[in-house]
């Protein structure tokens, strides 16, 4: 009952996200340490439904002029993604959505059903450098 709640809510006020899921790939060795090189891919976009609160632009001044970054908060629905079969977020996946694209810095499951361990939405902190945005990492 309360996953149709919470997807009825995603399908009102929700903006359709793109969700780029980072996958670590071990393949070669470091032939100086000879410990595992990891390189960075991600998944293609898994196309989801999720509320997104409107960015707070946040203003730094430093030596090398004027600094910009950016943070919103997006909550995901947990039987949606379990439907579309969209990995569970986290921390260093990709978000794109409204042409923008975010790192995510925090993701935590939400909304626990009395005392078990089924949850009913995601909660994912987003973050946008204007030095270190998130389409650097995935070129």
């Amino acid at each position: 009952m309360f996953d149709s709640i919470n997807e009825e809510l995603m399908d009102l006020v929700g903006v359709d996200v793109q969700l780029y899921s980072l996958n670590r790939i071990t393949e070669e060795e470091d032939p100086v340490y000879g410990e595992p090189k990891d390189r960075i891919r991600f998944s293609k976009p898994y196309t989801i439904t999720g509320f997104v609160t409107k960015p707070d632009w946040i203003f730094e001044a430093h030596e090398r002029g004027l600094r910009k970054e950016t943070d919103s908060i997006l909550t995901l629905s947990r039987k949606m993604m379990e439907v579309g079969s969209v990995p569970d977020p986290k921390i260093g996946d990709v978000v794109e959505f409204w042409e923008g694209k975010f790192d995510i810095i925090r993701a935590i499951p939400d909304g626990f059903l009395n005392d078990t361990s089924t949850f009913e939405q995601w909660i994912v902190d987003l973050k946008r450098h204007r030095e270190y945005p998130a389409e650097r990492k995935m070129d």
